[in-house]
């Protein structure tokens, strides 16, 4: 099963996989997105492992002596980034449920991110649920070709039913 979620950024993507994730248990893995705020401005996202050995990394960054990609006024630490995202897709094994926050801009910025997210909707044999962005303007190539592979079920977020999507794809899941 491979579930897409989509919707505007701030509708509730990140929270929904996480409470699926805390729903699965231990036979999850992957990673999600969190902003990261000082004195309520937002300053960047870091990148955290699912499992049972969190990790957190930076991904992006205002004001960053990193040398590396923008995106708006944002910094991807893509070395950062690729110590957290590329063990949690490689170190899957069957069984285990795959999160994954997001394919976005900033991650595409990875070129083995790239090549391992393709690994893994060619050949993970499990369950994959993943988010990518809105569609506003030119798509992400990478986001096209996970858009074509077969058995692509994506669902967009909403006001109206992101309260309820974690039970249901739980269960959709568990099914």
């Amino acid at each position: 099963m491979r579930i897409l979620l989509t919707g505007y950024p701030g509708i509730g993507k990140t929270t929904i996989c996480k409470e699926i994730s805390q729903k699965l248990g231990d036979n999850v893995a992957g990673f999600y997105t969190e902003e990261v705020r000082q004195d309520g401005e937002r300053v960047g996202f870091d990148i955290v492992s699912l499992g049972p050995d969190t990790r957190r990394a930076v991904l992006a960054r205002i004001n960053s002596n990193v040398k590396g990609p923008k995106v708006g006024k944002y910094v991807v630490h893509v070395d950062e980034f690729e110590s957290i995202a590329l063990p949690c897709l490689s170190s899957t094994t069957t069984g285990q449920y795959l999160v994954i926050d997001e394919i976005g801009k900033m991650e595409c910025f990875s070129k083995k991110f790239s090549a391992a997210i393709r690994k893994v909707y060619a050949e993970y044999p499990g369950t994959v649920v993943a988010t990518i962005p809105h569609s506003r303007g030119k798509p992400l190539p990478l986001v096209e070709e996970v858009l074509s592979q077969p058995n692509i079920e994506v669902i967009t977020v909403t006001h109206e039913n992101r309260d309820d999507l974690p039970e249901i794809i739980y269960r959709k899941i568990k099914n």
